[in-house]
This record gives structure tokens, sequence and C-alpha cells, in this order.
């Protein structure tokens, strides 16, 4: 090698211009993922606590209709389905509902899927995000208001006092004033819930909206007691209309 060219690579090697480009090159990609591990995380983490939000809301609502004798199964599910699609878990599935009516506890468990943020990264394209949500509630139901839509349906008037602290009362009106608490009235109730609107002028504060209708228990009753003896329906034997014998020669000359 000659004295020239060993000169040339020597200044080439001492040269350091330019590192900086590679060291940034090379932590590039590693930024990028590390960015991408976090927006992931962050956007499962932000929908596990909606769905959680969603759950607790779904045990609530179905602990307030515990003491309903009427009640099945398939309408727990489906106030439950209510619950969840109005507050934030809509797409979400309900996978478990235990409902233990005489321990008035409720578990409530709901899976949803999303999107991933970078498939590209992690090769991940649906994360799901699982909730679970165990509600304990006085079940019993002291007052309740069956109208639909009629204002002051459930009316605690002004200085009144009722005292039940291991049942609650509801309003079924969806009316702005479906629940009406007076004036320095005083309740002593476990919890308070209306579907409609709430006009609280007392000291009660217990007070839950937005809360799924409770069928009628005797209406209930009475549609099934009905379907099985419909009312006004009578059976009546009609007498057996006389009939003739007609020889076989005769069928013979007819056929």
């Amino acid at each position: 090698m000659s004295r020239e060219r060993y000169s040339r690579l020597r200044k080439l090697f001492q040269n350091e211009d330019g590192s900086a480009a590679v060291s940034m090159a090379l932590m590039v990609p590693v930024l990028v993922g590390a960015v991408a591990l976090g927006i992931d995380f962050a956007g499962v983490s932000s929908e596990r606590l909606k769905l959680q939000a969603a759950v607790d809301s779904a045990a609530l609502g179905v602990g307030r209709q515990l003491s309903v004798a009427s009640m099945r199964e398939r309408d727990f599910r489906q106030i439950a389905r209510t619950y969840l699609e109005a507050n934030g878990g809509k797409g979400a599935e309900i996978t478990s509902l235990d409902v233990d009516r005489g321990g008035f506890s409720v578990r409530v468990e709901a899976s949803k899927p999303f999107s991933n943020y970078f498939p590209w990264f992690d090769g991940i394209e649906k994360i799901t995000a699982n909730a679970t949500a165990i509600a304990n509630l006085p079940g019993n139901l002291c007052a309740l208001s069956l109208a639909s839509n009629a204002p002051d349906a459930l009316f605690f008037g002004p200085l009144s006092r009722v005292t039940g602290p291991d049942c609650g009362a509801q309003s079924n009106s969806k009316n702005g004033n479906g629940l009406h608490i007076g004036t320095a009235s005083n309740l002593d109730l476990a919890w308070v819930c209306s579907s409609g609107g709430i006009r609280n002028s007392g000291r009660f504060r217990n007070i839950a909206g937005d809360c799924a209708p409770i069928p009628d228990p005797l209406l209930n009753f009475l549609k099934k007691i009905h379907r099985k003896n419909p009312p006004f329906r009578t059976k009546r034997l009609h007498p057996a209309r006389p009939t003739v014998n007609i020889p076989d020669s005769i069928r013979a000359q007819y056929r």
C-alpha cells in the first residue's frame, strides 16, 4: 500500500463528520417502537376504563331490580345491556351475568374488542378489553311509581319523612319532573332512582337518573294468567250432526 493511499484511509477513519446522523438513524426505529407501544398501552387503558364504568353502571342497574319478583334472567340481561350501551359500552358483549336474589348481589363481566393503533408494529390488529363489576345492594323496593310520563309521579312532599334504610324507591316516569323531593324532606332510604328527570329540594343525595323502568309485577302476572286462560272465552261443545248409513251397493254406483 502506498504512503498516499494509507494517508487517505487514516484521514477517513479519523473523520467524525456525520457520526450523529448514524446514531440517530440507529435510534429512530427504537424511538418509533417506544412511541407506538406507549400509544397502544394508553388506548388499552382508556378503553378498559370506559368499559369498567359501563359495567359498573350495568351491575348497579340490575341490582336495583332484584326485588321485582317477576324479573327473569333474560330481563336482567336486557337491563344490563341497556345500561351498558347507555354508558359508553356500545359494542361490548356481556360474557357473564350472575344474580343472587337472596344476597342482593350482582356480578357482571363484559368484553369489548377494539382496533389496535399500530398493528404493523406488533402484529396485533384487535385488542380485547375485559371488565368485571360486583354490586351488593339492598334490593328491597319500598315505593314504586308505574306512571310512564307523568310529572311528580313519585312525590315526597315538603317536610315528609320516610324511613327505610334497607330499601329504595323508583319512578318509572320519563318526565322532566318524574321524581320530586320536596323542601326539607328527610328520606332515610338506601337509594332513589328515576327513569326521567329529578327535582330535588330536600336533603337526600343518593339519587340515580336514567334508570330502566321496572315492569308492573301485577300486569305481568295478569298477562301470564290471561295467556293460559283468556277471559271472556268459553268452550262450547256442539251436538253431533245426524248421519245416514249408505249401503255399499249404492256407494259403488258413484265411484
